[in-house]
């Protein structure tokens, strides 16, 4: 019996009548999600005599092979620095900036989560972000005499993922504007 593989990045491998197939390369989804296979089985036919052609069989099948996804991309920011201002008297909840991160990664490896936190005491509890839309408001009316004029902040995000990874910190600010 003869069998063949048609992609360079798998072989087969047989101990016995039995035969697995094994990648020979790593596989990485961003790079390519499925991969399609065809794996031949011949057999030697009769035996052949003199000026006789050989009667021998073969059978094919595809085989689709689905790459699952591996958390191996850290969410990136859209913009490298993070500043926002919000106007005196503005109401508390006013939108004052929506963050932007993207992972190249699949599925829930790709969900990003956004977190924010005051660098000093006195930002705290002054802003909030929502985890899953990145939105960032303001939870008092800021007043310019009397409010923290800047205000700095880092801004955490993270993938959810199986393994739920937190990757770096970006630091942003926020003024109040008279």
């Amino acid at each position: 019996m003869i069998i063949a593989i048609n992609v360079s990045m798998c072989r087969l491998i047989s101990s016995t009548a039995d035969y697995k197939i094994v990648t020979t390369a790593t596989l990485d989804r961003e790079e390519q999600a499925e991969h399609h296979l065809l794996v031949t089985c011949r057999d030697f036919g009769d035996d052949v005599t003199d000026q006789e052609v050989s009667s021998s069989l073969e059978s094919s099948r595809e085989i689709l092979v689905s790459v699952l996804d591996e958390n191996d991309h850290a969410p990136q920011f859209a913009e490298l620095v993070l500043n926002a201002s919000v106007w005196e008297n503005d109401p508390p909840a006013t939108e004052l900036y929506r963050l932007n991160a993207t992972d190249d990664d699949f599925g829930p490896n790709a969900e990003v989560r956004y977190g924010i936190r005051a660098l000093d005491g006195a930002g705290e509890g002054l802003l909030k972000v929502d985890p899953t839309s990145g939105v960032v408001s303001s939870q008092i009316s800021f007043d310019y005499e009397t409010s923290p004029r800047e205000l700095a902040y880092e801004v955490e995000y993270s993938c959810v993922s199986a393994a739920n990874k937190n990757f770096r910190l970006e630091t942003g600010s926020v003024w109040s504007r008279d």
